[in-house]
């Protein structure tokens, strides 16, 4: 006898005892009585069997079945919305048998067997819902389905509790593509913070170039006009409390001076081209131009000076003596532009 039979016991009648004892209905036992056609009687506690009832209903026999409230439990499983893993349940289940004369009709002789196939039937039904990780989704909805209790075969399952878990193998499964998502997760995390640290760098480097390029700026328009201006003593001043500055001046000053001889050249070349230059002008532009050009600013800026007096000389032999004079391409010393100036006068 299982564990989970409702029928407790069962008896005959004894043909033509109509005084006899009547079997007795006790408490939490209901009393199903049988004819030999099929028919059933359930008798509750604190109802009674006739003997009229025994004598013109022919009932044949009785059974005892259990209407107290119990307990069982059970395992199953029922599977996810994909069919490579499945969860497992456990099942508490609190009933008690409502109609006794459907136990005996259907000749249930376990209570479990009766009530098993219902419960996993819906319980598939929600759990095929949910993936692997979902179980507590899952659990959640199965037992909000059971909150009003289970009717089925005679049976009233008054509370259905489940327990759903996953297999050893399929945490472990599910435990390695978590693992795997974290680390996604944390390796992007970790460009992002990369890459904002690198364009705040990046950002923090040409605010400070430009900071750097705007002081800069801001003292060379201070110094200029002291270099322009000759004030040599206020510059030094400067100088001293800013060391930092003197690459930047001297490379000031240099491109100053270069700039200055180099349009000395250009107007010696107008003036030497244009014949601007008198026989009572010769001294005072040997002294302060020929003189200052050519022995202070070296072979290099005096190449433009010979090309242009060159030039100017070989044009005025052809036109005033009738004879060419070859340009010369090399350096030329003071007393050779000496003597190209005296040339010049004995011409006018």
């Amino acid at each position: 006898m299982s564990s989970y039979d409702p029928i407790v016991g069962t008896g005959d009648f004894p043909k033509l005892n109509l005084f006899g004892s009547r079997p007795t209905v006790e408490p939490g036992v209901a009393l199903v009585v049988y004819s030999d056609k099929g028919d059933v009687l359930a008798l509750m506690p604190g109802q009674r069997l006739t003997a009229g009832d025994v004598a013109w209903k022919n009932y044949k026999g009785y059974f005892k079945v259990d209407i107290g409230v119990h307990n069982l439990e059970f395992q199953t499983k029922v599977p996810c919305n994909k069919d490579a893993f499945s969860f497992e349940a456990k099942l508490q289940i609190t009933y008690q048998v409502e109609k006794p004369d459907v136990i005996v009709k259907n000749k249930i002789r376990d209570i479990l067997a009766a009530l098993k196939p219902e419960i996993e039937n819906r319980m598939r039904t929600i759990s095929r819902k949910y993936s692997a990780d979902q179980s507590e989704d899952a659990e959640y909805e199965i037992n909000n389905s059971f909150k009003s209790g289970l009717h089925v075969n005679g049976i009233f399952a008054s509370q259905i509790i489940s327990n759903l878990e996953l297999p050893a193998e399929a945490r472990e499964h599910i435990h390695k593509i978590q693992s795997a998502k974290n680390e996604i997760a944390r390796q992007e995390v970790a460009y992002e913070l990369e890459s904002t640290k690198l364009r705040y760098e990046n950002e923090l480097a040409t605010a400070k170039l430009k900071h750097e390029n705007d002081l800069k700026k801001q003292r060379m328009d201070f110094y200029a006009p002291l270099i322009k201006k000759g004030q040599w003593n206020l510059l030094a001043l400067q100088l001293a409390e800013h060391p930092e500055d003197v690459a930047s001046i001297v490379n000031l000053i240099n491109q100053q001076q270069q700039a200055d001889r180099e349009n000395q050249l250009k107007m010696l070349k107008i003036m030497l081209e244009e014949d601007v230059v008198e026989g009572f002008q010769v001294e005072e532009v040997r002294k302060r131009i020929l003189q200052k050009v050519l022995d202070s600013l070296g072979p290099v800026s005096t190449k433009a000076l010979t090309d242009g007096k060159a030039k100017a000389t070989a044009e005025k032999s052809v036109n005033k003596k009738g004879k060419k004079k070859p340009a010369k391409e090399d350096v030329v010393d003071a007393k050779e532009v000496d003597e190209i100036i005296e040339e010049n006068d004995e011409d006018e």
